[in-house]
């Protein structure tokens, strides 16, 4: 079922024409250009927040989550300020464009859609293994939880046991993810780059000091509402064929 909360592009899309609109019935040189820049800086901070944008480091993004929301707000009291002076009341049409992509901007976040508790769920899996944080790990893991050599939750926890406190992973980055959703159940492909700690076991018995790791994730929506791992197998590492029985219990 289509759900505009799940294309938040869309929001921005109908902001975008609504300024054309207007622009097109008042021909406002100055006041088109504000709003569109103030446009520019809430789709741009949108999907630096909820998309995770990979190919910028961790430092870009801090700086974005900082200047965005100071410029937007700076750029739209100009705006206000200069509709305001002209004590025109057809000048007050500027605000719809605005309203529409700050409204839209809120109720994104506001509503928390399937797909975005599944990505979610996902990258706390992420983090729960590069932070070694066992407390995460469990609240996103399944009860019903098994996979071709785990047998339930417990196993799986218990495996990651082995590995925590050597600094397993240094860092661990998505480069893609696939997700196919029916109903309460979800099918995952994801694959990290991974970088392991120099005193992990990869590095000191294998000499691998990275790879990239292919999963195939399955996920369901449970009594509570929330969205749980039930299953996870490794695909692939470096392209190539691979399983949990590879790297042990």
């Amino acid at each position: 079922m289509f759900n505009i909360f799940e294309q938040p592009w869309l929001l921005f899309a109908a902001a975008f024409i609504a300024l054309l609109i207007v622009y097109i019935l008042t021909l406002e040189r100055s006041f088109y250009w504000l709003s569109l820049l103030i446009l520019i800086c809430l789709a741009v901070l949108n999907l630096v927040l909820k998309s995770r944008l990979f190919f910028l480091n961790p430092t870009a993004i801090l700086v974005l989550k900082i200047v965005l929301p100071i410029a937007a707000a700076a750029l739209s009291a100009i705006l206000i300020w200069n509709v305001v002076q002209l004590k025109d009341k057809a000048s007050f049409i500027w605000f719809v464009p605005l309203a529409i992509m700050i409204g839209g901007f809120g109720l994104d976040w506001l509503v928390k859609t399937d797909m975005e508790q599944i990505k979610s769920i996902l990258n706390s899996g992420r983090l729960s293994i590069e932070r070694e944080d066992k407390r995460l790990l469990d609240s996103i893991i399944s009860d019903k939880y098994e996979d071709s050599i785990h047998q339930n939750k417990q196993a799986l926890l218990r495996h990651f046991d082995n590995y925590f406190g050597q600094r397993l992973c240094e860092s661990i980055t998505n480069t893609f993810t696939d997700i196919s959703k029916k109903q309460n159940e979800a099918e995952i492909i994801t694959v990290f780059f991974v970088t392991f700690g120099t005193a992990s076991f990869p590095v000191t018995d294998y000499g691998v000091l990275s790879c990239l790791v292919n999963l195939r994730v399955k996920a369901a929506k449970e009594d509570d509402g929330r969205w749980r791992i039930r299953q996870v197998e490794i695909a692939e590492v470096d392209n190539q064929p691979f399983s949990w029985s590879a790297v042990g219990r």
